[in-house]
């Protein structure tokens, strides 16, 4: 089951308001920028439940992901896309 959420999540916003924490259908996830690169995203299950492209993430281990990452999350799964600006 694919799902689309009606509004993206803004990872940027989430983590300066809510600690990068992300919580639903008994899942908690923390997302984070990596230090080394600010391009990279990295994922961290708090409870161990969710899969990234089709792995169990290993409860506290931090992942990277990237762009055309699948997250899921009980039957719902995203896709991470890479959120790019443009400056004139």
């Amino acid at each position: 089951m694919n799902s689309c959420l009606a509004v993206p999540i803004d990872v940027n916003a989430l983590v300066s308001t809510n600690e990068g924490t992300l919580e639903f259908e008994k899942e908690k996830l923390r997302f984070d920028v990596d230090a080394s690169r600010a391009d990279e995203l990295v994922v961290q299950s708090l409870t161990g439940t969710a899969l990234v492209d089709g792995k169990k993430l290993v409860k506290g281990k931090r992942q990277k992901i990237h762009a055309g990452s699948k997250i899921k999350v009980a039957d719902e799964e995203f896709v991470v896309y890479r959120n790019a600006h443009a400056h004139a």
